[in-house]
């Protein structure tokens, strides 16, 4: 066993000075306990920013990603509806140039 392994297992658990050790090991534990008392706040005021960036950053993903499918869905009825609109007036505009060719048959046939 290395010879600070002894000194502080010895610091630790007590040696035969073990009354005026005693109360070196309760200041050390009541400091270890304030250590650790602050390490804890510091923990979990680390671990508490770390879950609100993730989930901040997780949210604000979802919500971009909800307002881009929203946005591309407008963008697409519109340019559905101008469609429609551009078919049916081309259909229209077909229909009428086939009745005027066909009425023009229909007169040209009735002259002979």
């Amino acid at each position: 066993m290395p010879l600070l392994s002894r000194f502080f297992t010895a610091l630790h658990y007590g040696s035969a000075t073990r009354g005026r050790m005693m109360g070196a090991r309760m200041f050390t534990a009541t400091r270890d306990v304030a250590i650790a008392f602050k390490l804890n706040e510091r923990t979990h005021s680390g671990v508490k920013w770390v879950l609100g960036f993730g989930v901040g950053t997780v949210l604000l993903g979802i919500g971009i990603a909800i307002f881009k499918v929203y946005h591309y869905d407008i963008a697409r009825e519109k340019d559905m509806k101008d469609y429609i609109k551009d078919t049916i007036a081309n259909s229209q505009l077909l229909i009428l140039a086939e009745m005027r060719a066909l009425e023009a048959r229909v007169e040209s046939k009735k002259r002979w």
